[in-house]
């Protein structure tokens, strides 16, 4: 790979899977269908050279910077190591999960300055201190290939050299394990883990409170619903408004997209919740039987079913495709400000308003209540679970958003501070690895969670 970068007009896909061998274990460099042939390399800059953007280094997702880094040896470096790792995870989508967008793969590297986090081997600590250098955000600080060699070949010589095979198949076995636990991808990390995230952004043009927020599928896009009576798409890379949904007749209170990307659900006080087309943005029914109004929806991880929380102290269950009420949930001794479902589908959250202030988690196949937590000084605005289902999230009047450890102690283990005023809103982005929430004060905030 250094000879092609120093002699070749050719330049693209120079990653270890396009490597073949054949059984003679002789070398061969394949797939040159995203190169760029060129006949002065002195122009060829980072920001225009395409790639697989799951193995594209910093440098190449961006205008370069200061002395105009040309694409060279050390970004194959960096897709060396990113290939390392889903050899050793036997993860295609390894280090940043599945369903990654590029967008994200930008905000992680471009904005938030965070390199791919190698997990520690204990049988061969040597492997993690080499691809975590390969994985370096700085390319000045990545390995030459003289260095690369001599790392790999020390790690080999380890690994082959115990008295027993036994002893040395044990230390691989222990390689593998450790990276398949350890280097997990971001969306199933417990969120109990987290501590003090950060605010990485806020978006603005709502033109009244910021009631509701909820990413798509591929975390690209922020829907948000407001007391302006509409519904806007935000780009979560650019901070930009990409469309806004009109046709709520009152305030919106509530928004939620479906597991599948196609659809999303609104709840408002018009005493209604609507279902839209996110390809289209097209409105495609309206369900109605509240007697009150609507203040949070929610719709199940296979489609079928609509949850509603509201005034009226109750909530609602509906079917997705015929609008029907299928059944009605009670026990909250006041209104029903907000009603969620966990990732499995076998559970729902609810919280309640002032003067209860309960989390209530419901069964979804009998409709009895399981759990009740309690905890906030006000009322409960909005609940979601986690993506592993180790944890809930509740935003609350009291201008905090509370974690709750559902698989162990089922207390609060992290409490979120920052907002002006009441917490309307909470979500959890697709890979775990932003948390986003909505307040009166007119601000979003996105919280970074740490490694």
């Amino acid at each position: 790979m250094q000879h092609l970068s120093t002699t070749s007009e050719r330049r693209g896909s120079g990653i270890a899977t396009n490597v073949l061998l054949d059984v003679e274990e002789n070398a061969f460099l394949a797939d040159f269908g995203l190169c760029k042939q060129v006949k002065d390399l002195s122009k060829v800059y980072t920001s225009n050279v395409g790639g697989t953007y799951l193995f594209m280094a910093p440098e190449k997702l961006g205008p370069p910077s200061g002395d105009k880094l040309r694409v060279g040896f050390a970004s194959d470096v960096w897709a060396f190591g990113i290939t390392m790792l889903q050899l050793l995870c036997c993860d295609t989508m390894a280090p940043y999960g599945r369903g990654i967008s590029l967008p994200n793969i930008i905000m992680m590297l471009m904005v938030d300055r965070q390199a791919p986090r190698v997990p520690a081997v204990p049988s061969a600590p040597e492997l993690q201190h080499t691809l975590q250098a390969c994985l370096s955000l700085d390319y000045k600080e990545r390995p030459s290939a003289a260095q690369l060699v001599q790392a790999f070949e020390g790690i080999l010589s380890r690994l082959q050299s115990p008295a027993s095979s036994s002893d040395a198949a044990a230390q691989g076995s222990s390689i593998t394990r450790a990276l398949n636990t350890q280097s997990a991808a971001p969306a199933t990390r417990p969120l109990h883990l987290l501590s003090s995230p950060t605010c990485s952004a806020t978006l603005t043009g709502q033109r009244k409170d910021v009631r509701s927020v909820a990413f798509t599928p591929d975390g690209a896009t922020l829907v948000s619903g407001s007391f302006d009576n509409t519904i806007k798409l935000w780009d979560v890379a650019s901070g930009s408004c990409r469309a806004t949904l009109e046709g709520h007749t009152k305030r919106v209170r509530s928004v939620a997209v479906s597991k599948d990307g196609c659809t999303l659900v609104s709840g408002s006080d018009d005493r209604t919740a609507r279902l839209w087309d996110l390809g289209s943005c097209r409105l495609t029914a309206t369900l109605s039987d509240h007697t009150g109004w609507v203040f949070s929806v929610a719709i199940s991880p296979d489609n079928a079913t609509v949850a509603s929380g509201s005034e009226d102290k109750t909530v609602r269950l509906w079917d997705a495709r015929s609008g029907s009420h299928k059944a009605t949930l009670q026990g909250h001794s006041a209104f029903v400000y907000c009603v969620a479902f966990s990732v499995d589908g076998t559970r729902l959250a609810s919280g309640g308003g002032p003067g209860d202030a309960t989390v209530r988690l419901w069964d979804t196949s009998s409709t009895s209540c399981v759990a009740t937590l309690k905890g906030h000084t006000s009322a409960v605005r909005d609940v979601v679970f986690s993506q592993d289902g180790a944890a809930l999230l509740s935003a609350s009047d009291d201008s905090t958003v509370w974690v709750w450890d559902l698989k162990g102690s089922g207390e609060c283990v992290a409490t979120l501070r920052g907002h002006g005023g009441i917490v309307w809103s909470v979500a959890v982005s697709p890979d775990g690895r932003r948390l986003a929430s909505g307040s009166r004060d007119q601000n979003i905030k996105l919280w970074r969670i740490p490694e």
